[in-house]
């Protein structure tokens, strides 16, 4: 947790002691401390009308101290943290599923500015609620919603969850909480190894691509004694990448999923952060056979757990690699007649990662201008440029071009590469993390130009072109390399037959908040295709 903290937190501080949080939630943390001690030197009491609007904001149910934390701290820093607080009412429809559990300790995860933990200890003011949160600012938010409605059953813990210790009891306890949201490029080598070894001592593999929240679910299992329950609300990602396996085994064999609910990718649980939201109820060494699976398109049915969806049998999810398709019901049954996988056609892979667009792909006339017309190639680089190509992508010549020089150059064009080359250097364009680890930096390595082309990405289907003029692809871009060689013909009905049933493959990729969906390569090649007749599909699969 980082050490500064601007005038209007301190403010935010000050206003949380004068709520009373130093009464409230147990001894203060040492970072707590010093954060209270530069709060008091630094700044006034807040006005008696800031102190009542608070409190009257608090007793009325609502988080205004959480949501002025969200207004002033940047973006760019709740990302680091991961601080994307949970909506009310998706606080209160998860704490119902806890209540129907009869737990005897509640443990908020990751808890924020208290937002579970609060409404928990108010529900129950018999149970204790223990409020697990890193960031101390938020500790004492905590503590200030408490002494607000008087919840002596919470104890805030400045910790880190997932290397808390909790008190060893024989009470049931449920594990509730939206884990905090952070990929995995900003966690530590020491975070992945904790993770990597805690997983292993619950039988499970566990992939150090995977976000802070997976983190969290691995913790929680660890800490779960059985019959301990836990209800997340995460990032949907793990349903469906490789590096969600971990969570799956968890969930099929440990920590047993009861109920998968799947909010629509156009909703949004989670303000600014562009991702779906799953909310999972499972339940330490639990018995289940079968998981409920319910996908909601609106926040407004998310709320109803425990009652629709379809049950998904234990046997069958162990044997799946994506759970997301169950989620939305969107089977595809590769064995129907007339049906195959795209894979059994061709492979796909992404398309360049050059690591320093701007230097590499330029206008044929910039690169007419600096004698380098003999060092490129023309390049596909957006995905807008396949959508908008009707089927077939040309070589144009408003065309972009990517700098390949070939081996053999004249002079006249080797003294033009370069000094373009020494202009890359003078930018430090060598010393970025693609062209660093690349010999020569200055060459990108360039597939074979695909024959076929498709978007992977966006607010719509995927959608599929020939590519005729063998224009090469930077990686917004996949390119569809058939197994055996297929002729214009065969070609042609590929695209056409992909384009006709790109509707059908909404919602088999990963989904992100606002709609946009993303495409792996392997999970491009496990859309299917079904052919008007066993003659066409043999043409396709001939040879």
């Amino acid at each position: 947790m980082r050490h500064t903290f601007t005038s209007a937190e301190l403010e935010l501080v000050r206003l949380a002691l004068s709520l009373g949080a130093e009464k409230y939630g147990g001894p203060f943390s040492d970072a707590e401390k010093r954060l209270v001690g530069r709060a008091t030197e630094r700044t006034r009491l807040p006005s008696t009308a800031n102190i009542r609007e608070a409190r009257l904001a608090i007793k009325a149910g609502a988080d205004p101290l959480g949501d002025r934390l969200c207004e002033i701290r940047p973006q760019i820093q709740r990302r680091a943290l991961g601080a994307f607080y949970t909506d009310p009412s998706i606080v209160q429809a998860m704490l119902r599923w806890v209540d129907a559990q009869a737990p005897e300790e509640i443990v908020d995860c990751g808890s924020g500015t208290g937002r579970f933990a609060g409404a928990a200890a108010s529900m129950h003011s018999d149970k204790l609620v223990f409020a697990v949160e890193i960031d101390p600012l938020a500790c004492i938010i905590s503590r200030a919603t408490a002494a607000v409605l008087q919840l002596t059953n919470v104890v805030v813990l400045n910790r880190d969850f997932t290397t808390l210790n909790l008190p060893s009891t024989t009470r049931r306890r449920a594990f509730i909480g939206n884990p905090p949201y952070v990929r995995h490029h900003a966690l530590t080598p020491d975070q992945k190894a904790r993770a990597r070894t805690l997983a292993a001592s619950l039988g499970v593999a566990f992939s150090g691509l995977a976000g802070l929240h997976a983190h969290f679910i691995v913790a929680a299992a660890a800490l779960a004694n059985e019959g301990d329950v836990l209800c997340f609300i995460t990032s949907a990602e793990w349903l469906d990448v490789n590096y969600g396996r971990g969570v799956r085994e968890l969930m099929t064999d440990g920590l047993r999923a009861e109920e998968i609910h799947l909010l629509d990718a156009s909703a949004e649980a989670f303000g600014d952060v562009a991702t779906t939201a799953v909310i999972i109820c499972a339940r330490a060494g639990g018995d289940a056979e079968q998981v409920r699976f319910r996908s909601a398109s609106s926040l407004g049915s998310l709320l109803r757990l425990g009652t629709g969806g379809r049950l998904v049998g234990r046997a069958e999810l162990q044997l799946s690699p994506a759970w997301g398709k169950i989620a939305r019901n969107r089977y595809a049954d590769a064995a129907a007649a007339g049906t195959i996988p795209l894979g059994s056609i061709a492979r796909v892979h992404r398309g360049a990662v050059t690591g320093a667009n701007e230097f590499f792909v330029m206008s044929r006339e910039k690169a007419q201008r600096l004698g380098l017309h003999n060092c490129v190639r023309p390049v596909l680089s957006a995905a807008e440029e396949v959508f908008a190509s009707g089927g077939t992508v040309h070589g144009d010549p408003d065309r972009r071009v990517i700098l390949c020089p070939p081996d053999k150059l004249s002079a006249h064009d080797r003294a033009a590469l370069n000094r373009y080359i020494a202009h890359g250097e003078a930018q430090d364009i060598h010393e970025r993390y693609v062209p660093a680890h690349r010999s020569p930096w200055w060459r990108p390595q360039l597939l074979a130009p695909p024959p076929i082309v498709a978007t992977y990405m966006a607010r719509q289907a995927p959608f599929f072109a020939l590519n005729p003029d063998g224009l090469h692809i930077l990686n917004v871009i996949h390119g569809l390399y058939p197994l055996t060689p297929l002729d214009d013909e065969q070609l042609r009905l590929l695209v056409q037959t992909l384009n006709e049933m790109r509707e059908t493959y909404r919602g088999l990729g990963r989904t992100y908040q606002g709609g946009l969906e993303k495409f792996e390569p392997r999970e491009m090649e496990r859309l299917t295709i079904t052919l008007g007749s066993s003659d066409q599909l043999a043409m396709l699969c001939d040879g």
